[in-house]
C-alpha cells in the first residue's frame, strides 16, 4: 500500500501497535518492493530514534544510522511506516509492556496478541502495513504470528542482513519477517535473495509422535487432522520428548546469555523475566555443558531430517484470554526453541480453523541454511491446506 495510506491507518488505529510514525523512510521509487510498507520492531537501530528494546529508560540513545536490514529494504523500494512496540526486553510473549502498555489483538481483543514482536504481528494482522520486521530468540516472531493469524519467518542466522540490531546471541537470536499473505512473504524474501522458487522440490515432511503429551487436546487434535491430510508426504516421525528436552536446554542457555547481556549494559533495574532467569545462577561450566549437548543434538537431528521439513503446531495451547493468561513464557515456546538453539529456519503458517476468529498455526522447520527449501515446501503446504478448515475438529 502507499506510505500515506499506511500512515493514515496507523494514526487512526487504537491497537497500540506503534511507538511513533514520525521517523519514516520512503522507499526507492523503482525497486522490486516499491509499493510495500513495513513496520520495524524497536530492537533495530534507526537514525534519530532511541532504541527502547521495550525498556524505560530506553536501552540506547538515538542512533546515527539505520540497521542494515532496514536500509536494504528501503533500497529495494519498501517504505518504513514506523516503529512497532514489543514486550519488555524481548523476554515476554504476551504483548503487555509495563512501560508502554498492551498491544491489542486485532482478531480478538479479549485475547493476547503474543510477543515479543507483538506490535509487528498486530500491525500486519490489522493491515496497517504490508509486512513488519521482528526478532526471534525463542519464538518471538512465531508466537505473535500464531496469535494474530499471520505468517512469521525465522531464518537461519546470517541469512538476512543483521547489523544494528540488539540481540542476546549471534546465532540463536535472529531477525525475521511477519506478513499477512504468503505471496507477500515470497516477494520480500525473493527480493532479499533468500527465496528461489523450486517447482520440483520434493515435499518430505517429518511429523511429531505423541503431540498430545505436550500440547492441549484441541491443538493435538487439529494437528493430527492436518497431518492426516498431508499423510502422503509424511516420511518419518520423531518423538515429542525431543521438544521437552530442548526446552530445558534453552532455559539454561537463555539464563546465562540474558544475565551476561544486562551485565554489559549495566542496567540498574532488570526486567521481571531477566530477574527470574538470573535466579537460576547458571555457571560458565553449566553453560558450556548445555552448549555441548546442543551441538550433539543438532548433529543428530541434521542427519535425520536432511532434505525433510519438521511439521509441528506453532504453539501448544490455544491463544489465551488476556485476563487469565499464563505468566510463564517458556511453555509457549515448546515447539519453537529447537529452531533457535540449533540455528534452523522456521515459519509459522496460519490455517483455517472452524468456528474461531484466530486461525490454527502450523510450524515448519528445515535444516540449517535450507531457508529456500523451507519456503518452497511452505508454499506447497499452504496451497494444499489453505482452503481446508479443520471443520471435523470441535
Amino acid at each position: 500500500m502507499r506510505l500515506s495510506d499506511s500512515l493514515k491507518r496507523i494514526r487512526g488505529s487504537t491497537l497500540n501497535a506503534f511507538f511513533e510514525v514520525e521517523n519514516i523512510r520512503e522507499g526507492a521509487h523503482r525497486g522490486p518492493l516499491t509499493g510495500f510498507t513495513f513496520g520495524v520492531k524497536d530492537s533495530y537501530s534507526l537514525a534519530n530514534s532511541p532504541l527502547t528494546y521495550g525498556l524505560y529508560p530506553p536501552l540506547l540513545p538515538p542512533r546515527r544510522v539505520d540497521a542494515s536490514l532496514v536500509s536494504k529494504l528501503v533500497s529495494l523500494g519498501a517504505s518504513m511506516a514506523g516503529i512497532t512496540r514489543l514486550d519488555e526486553a524481548c523476554l515476554e510473549c504476551f504483548g503487555d509492556n509495563p512501560h508502554y502498555g498492551r498491544v491489542q489483538n486485532p482478531l480478538d481483543a479479549s485475547r493476547i496478541c503474543g510477543g515479543s514482536s507483538s506490535g509487528s504481528a498486530a500491525a500486519v494482522a490489522a493491515e496497517l502495513v504490508d509486512f513488519a520486521l521482528g526478532s526471534d530468540y525463542g519464538g518471538s516472531i512465531r508466537i505473535p504470528s500464531a496469535a494474530c493469524g499471520v505468517f512469521g519467518f525465522k531464518p537461519t542466522s546470517k541469512c538476512l542482513p543483521d547489523e544494528g540490531r540488539i540481540k542476546y546471541h549471534v546465532q540463536r537470536d535472529t531477525p525475521g519477517i511477519v506478513t499477512g499473505t504468503f505471496d507477500t512473504m515470497e516477494a520480500i524474501l525473493s527480493a532479499l535473495g533468500v527465496y528461489v522458487e523450486g517447482p520440483n522440490v520434493a515435499v518430505n515432511l517429518i511429523g511429531i509422535e505423541g503431540v498430545k503429551d505436550i500440547a492441549s487436546p484441541k491443538i493435538a487434535a487439529i494437528y493430527d487432522h492436518y497431518l492426516r491430510l498431508l499423510s502422503a508426504n509424511v516420511t518419518q516421525m520423531i518423538p515429542a520428548q525431543l521438544f521437552s528436552d530442548v526446552l530445558s536446554l534453552r532455559r539454561t542457555l537463555s539464563a546465562f546469555e540474558v544475565s551476561k547481556f544486562f551485565e554489559r549494559y549495566n542496567r540498574e533495574s532488570l526486567p521481571r523475566s531477566a530477574l527470574a532467569l538470573r535466579t537460576l545462577h547458571i555457571s560458565e561450566d553449566e553453560y558450556a555443558t548445555a552448549e555441548a549437548k546442543v551441538l550433539t543434538l543438532t548433529n543428530r537431528l541434521l542427519e535425520k531430517i536432511r532434505d525433510g521439513v519438521i511439521i509441528t503446531p506453532t504453539v501448544p495451547i490455544e491463544t489465551q484470554l488476556y485476563e487469565n493468561h499464563v505468566t510463564e513464557a517458556y511453555p509457549l515456546s515448546t515447539f519453537l526453541s529447537l529452531a533457535n538453539i540449533s540455528d534452523l529456519p522456521a515459519i509459522a503458517l496460519p490455517l483455517p480453523q472452524h468456528g474461531t476468529k484466530i486461525p490454527f498455526s502450523l510450524q515448519l522447520v528445515a535444516s540449517q541454511s535450507r531457508d529456500s527449501l523451507l519456503l518452497n515446501i511452505a508454499k506447497r503446504v499452504v496451497n494444499q491446506l489453505g482452503k481446508t478448515p479443520s471443520s471435523s475438529v470441535k
